[in-house]
Formats: structure tokens, sequence, C-alpha cells
């Protein structure tokens, strides 16, 4: 039964994953994307103590039930086809490198998103 609660925890997870895309599209107060800011900013700690995985993959993965053997992290179960993409577009290794470059890629590209329309778009604080 807990598994069910996996799902709206992974659409959370692939809402967070493209707000960045979002914020250009449909008007967020400012308070929210700053805090989207500094949650996104931390991510990457959070691959550190948890061997790749976002701390939304964990708790999916948990719920879920599932062991090391058949264990899937959201992006390769969800992501799998768009991080190829990129790994192809870049000339990146189709292996678990190249892939955790294209992630991290991803992630950098996200944090430039919101870092402009942050500083730059709503803020007018920069190179003006």
């Amino acid at each position: 039964m807990l598994q069910y609660l996996s799902y709206p925890i992974d659409l959370a997870h692939f809402i967070f994953l493209f707000f960045p895309i979002i914020i250009y599209f449909f008007h967020f107060p400012n308070s929210i994307v700053q805090i989207m800011f500094l949650i996104s900013a931390l991510v990457p700690l959070s691959w550190y103590f948890y061997d790749h995985k976002c701390v939304f993959s964990v708790i999916s993965s948990n719920l879920r039930q599932e062991t090391e053997e058949n264990e899937l992290n959201f992006s390769e179960r969800y992501l799998q086809k768009f991080y190829y993409l990129i790994q192809k577009l870049l000339g990146l290794k189709l292996d678990n490198d190249g892939f955790n470059k294209a992630i991290f890629i991803h992630w950098i590209v996200n944090m430039i998103l919101l870092w402009y329309y942050l500083f730059v778009l709503k803020c007018e604080c920069v190179f003006h």
C-alpha cells in the first residue's frame, strides 16, 4: 500500500526538476522562486550523501521497497530518454558516467535559468 505513495512523490520530483522552465510560462511569487533556487542549490549536496540520489529518489525507492538489485533512481526510471538525448547531443559516453554528466549538465542549466529569472528578469539589479 505504501508503494502508491511513491507516485505523488515522483510527480512532485518531476515538477521540482522542471520548475526552472515552468516559471517562464506561469507566474509564481518571487519568494517561491527564491526558495526553489535555494533548494536547487542544496540538492547536489544530497547526491553526495545518498550515492548520486536525491532525497526524493531515496524516499520513493523506500516506499516501493526496492532492493539494491531492482532499484532505479528517478532519472533512470522516468528521464532515461531525456538524458540519453543530452548524451548524444553533447557527445558524452553512453554509459553510467555519461548519464551522470548529463544529469549534472541539466542541473547547471536549471540553476542558470533560476538565477537569470531571479536576478535579471525580476530583480533588474544585475547588468543595469
